[in-house]
């Protein structure tokens, strides 16, 4: 179930950048994501102890994301082995890359692109307890 669950937040996570924006000037437009992009953490960290779960490793996800100057994006990977891809374009307004979640927070330093969600959950051996997701690209 946690696998399903898994692949699902990668899917929404990418819909939600693509289809929302904000005002706000504290996060990343679409022109600021040009390029090619690998997945290099998709990890579950504990809110309450040291505990972690690197899920890209355990469940042998890989993605690649390439966005063009005009917001078009496309998304290509496996997630445990199956493939998937899927295509979109970032705010056709050029705004923000915000997806309105205050749980949520997505940050570009340099060739690196951060998204953490805190309002996630995660078994980590003693039953599911709050945890941030954080994955993390970097621009090839």
């Amino acid at each position: 179930m946690k696998r399903l669950t898994t692949a699902l937040f990668l899917a929404i996570m990418f819909a939600l950048l693509a289809s929302c924006s904000s005002d706000s000037g504290t996060e990343p437009d679409a022109s600021d994501l040009e390029g090619t992009w690998n997945l290099t953490e998709y990890k579950y960290i504990s809110q309450g102890s040291s505990a972690e779960f690197d899920a890209k490793a355990a469940q042998n996800i890989s993605l690649t994301m390439t966005v063009n100057s005009n917001g078009n994006f496309s998304v290509s990977g496996s997630f445990s082995g199956i493939p998937f891809s899927f295509s979109g374009n970032f705010n056709d307004d050029g705004t923000d890359i915000d997806d309105g979640d205050p749980n949520t927070s997505i940050t570009l330093s340099g060739n690196t692109l951060t998204i953490e969600d805190t309002s996630e959950t995660w078994d980590f051996g003693n039953g599911d307890e709050p945890a941030t997701l954080r994955q993390v690209y970097v621009r090839q």
